[in-house]
């Protein structure tokens, strides 16, 4: 069973990561990541060219890879890949209860 400590594990979180990188660069072809542009849990979600209604949609195919929901709220509340990454942690604990 998994537990809080290996959702927040650096590995957890590399893994993750790596899972929004590849819906950035991959599965959507409407954002803006520069090729070469390095990609950190800090980087702003406008820096990859997520605004208003693009945020909307990259949190519906967060939604579609993990079988998670965010709220409008939620959604309005996402300012960084770090951000989101919280969310899904969180989300994924409390669906395995």
């Amino acid at each position: 069973m998994t537990n809080i400590m290996d959702k927040m594990s650096s590995e957890y979180r590399k893994e993750t990561l790596g899972k929004l990188t590849e819906i950035l660069r991959e599965e959507s072809g409407e954002f803006e990541v520069p090729e070469g542009y390095k990609i950190k849990e800090e980087t702003k979600l406008s820096e990859v060219g997520l605004e208003d209604f693009g945020v909307y949609e990259f949190a519906l195919l967060i939604e579609e890879k993990y079988n998670i929901h965010f709220s409008d709220k939620k959604i309005s509340e996402l300012k960084t890949l770090g951000d989101c990454i919280n969310y899904i942690a969180q989300e994924e604990i409390l669906n395995r209860r």
